[in-house]
């Protein structure tokens, strides 16, 4: 494989928070309902729409000072629902974007995370214009340096015929300490008497 090209990391910047629920809901409810979509589900498109705006905007939450809130737009951290949103809405979004343009020789996405392959630095930056536009969403931009970039846990080294990949880790990892299974503090269990 050629492997020519500045390679980039995308990053859709507090995805969970930002996204936007009643276009995430239409999103769902033209995929499901419209022709030629998957068999139909047995469930109203309005009863649809309401019981995912219950799910999604009527659901509260407790602080850690015990104050309830409601999460009226975005998905909240830990809701069930959150990656189902965030993957559905970029998906849609990257169909936008691609029905007008190239996509770029190697494009993956994890979620927030995009691995890109772009020919050049305009290639790049109008693949990074046209996300932001068509989502509504601010992404960040990390270029490799001198053909490596870190991307999730991996970091990636581009050569000219291929990629080279080894485990990642940010220097302040380094210094974590870990609890083996041999510990200095030994329990004894309580004696008892059994008659």
């Amino acid at each position: 494989m050629e492997c020519e090209g500045i390679i980039a990391s995308l990053d859709v910047e507090n995805l969970y928070t930002n996204i936007n629920i009643d276009r995430t809901i239409q999103f769902f409810l033209e995929e499901i309902y419209s022709e030629g979509s998957p068999p139909k589900i047995d469930i109203p498109k309005v009863s649809l729409q309401a019981l995912l705006e219950l799910c999604t905007k009527e659901s509260p939450f407790v602080s850690p000072d015990g104050r309830m809130f409601r999460q009226i737009d975005g998905v909240a951290m830990g809701s069930p629902l959150g990656v189902l949103f965030a993957n559905f809405f970029m998906g849609r979004i990257e169909r936008e974007v691609f029905s007008i343009q190239q996509k770029p020789r190697i494009y993956a996405r994890y979620i927030d995370d995009i691995f890109v392959l772009a020919k050049d630095d305009d290639e790049l930056r109008h693949l990074h214009h046209c996300l932001q536009e068509a989502s509504g969403l601010n992404l960040s931009v990390e270029n490799s340096s001198d053909g490596c970039l870190p991307f999730l846990d991996i970091l990636v080294n581009q050569q000219p015929h291929g990629f080279y990949t080894k485990v990642f880790c940010l220097a302040r990892w380094l210094d974590i300490r870990l609890i083996t299974g041999h510990t200095e503090h030994y329990w004894t269990p309580p004696r008892t008497d059994v008659s």
